[in-house]
């Protein structure tokens, strides 16, 4: 797999294949080159098209290989790490709004969100 597909693979997944093309042919990369790549994709059995295949959509579960490999490398960045941040950040915002209301109403924090609390505020240097 060369530089200029893996570029190309990547693009088209962000975007769409035929997207992918007209940037990369608009940076002055080779036609040809790009719909062997079109072409190869069809054939592996993981790019399906109606009319044409530049307007094509993937088949996710078909990739394999290097292809696989670079699909679940996007999909860990593009979408599972932002989700873990996410939880994160709502446990932190939880945990600060049951110490502010525990402070508000006078009652107890429970020994082990006490801990957490202590890092948190300590993480946001309150």
């Amino acid at each position: 797999m060369k530089d200029l597909e893996i570029t190309f693979f990547i693009l088209s997944i962000l975007t769409k294949p035929y997207m992918a093309f007209r940037i990369l042919v608009n940076l002055g990369y080779n036609q040809k080159q790009l719909n062997y790549y079109i072409c190869k994709w069809v054939d592996k059995g993981f790019l399906n098209y109606g009319t044409s295949a530049y307007s094509g959509w993937f088949e996710y579960s078909a990739f394999n290989g290097k292809y696989k490999e670079i699909f679940k490398i996007l999909r860990y960045y593009i979408y599972d790490l932002p989700q873990t941040e996410l939880k994160a950040d709502k446990a932190k915002e939880q945990i600060i709004t049951d110490l502010y209301e525990a402070e508000f109403y006078n009652n107890e924090v429970r020994p082990f969100k006490e801990e957490l609390i202590k890092m948190i505020i300590g993480d946001l240097n309150l």
